[in-house]
C-alpha cells in the first residue's frame, strides 16, 4: 500500500470538512497508545493534527509542513505535519519532532485537554 503525505492530508481535509470534526490527529505505530506524547491528558500530534484555528508557519518552526484548511471561502483551521515521511511512532527522531510541536501548541494555547473535546 502506497501511503503518501499528500494523500493522508487530503483524507484528513475531507474528514474535517465533510464530518465537521473540530480536532483530528493521525499517528502510527502506537505513538499515542505507547505514551510517547508529552501530555497524556491532551490530544497528541503524532504525524499530523488538525486544529480549528489559523496557524501561521512561523508560529511552529518545528513543523515539517503547515497546511491551511478552508471550506471554500475562508480558512477554518490548519493541519500541522510533524514529518514529511510516513510517521513512525517507534522512531525517536519522529517522536521528538511530534513532542516539540505538542509543547509549542500548548504554549500557544492550541493543544486542548482530552476532556475538552
Amino acid at each position: 500500500m502506497d501511503i503518501s503525505l499528500d494523500k493522508v492530508i487530503a483524507l484528513l481535509i475531507s474528514l474535517v470538512c465533510d464530518k465537521g470534526l473540530i480536532y483530528a490527529t493521525v499517528n502510527t505505530n502506537g505513538y499515542w497508545n505507547n505514551g510517547n506524547n508529552v501530555f497524556p491528558d491532551r490530544i497528541c500530534v503524532g504525524w499530523m493534527i488538525y486544529i480549528p484555528s489559523i496557524i501561521l508557519p512561523e508560529l511552529i518552526p518545528e513543523a515539517a509542513k503547515i497546511v491551511p484548511v478552508s471550506d471554500g471561502e475562508k480558512q477554518m483551521g490548519t493541519i500541522v505535519v510533524s514529518t514529511e515521511e510516513v510517521f513512525d511512532g517507534d522512531n525517536k527522531e519522529h517522536i521528538g519532532k511530534s513532542n516539540d510541536i505538542e509543547i509549542r501548541l500548548l504554549d500557544l494555547g492550541l493543544l486542548p485537554l482530552l476532556t475538552e473535546l
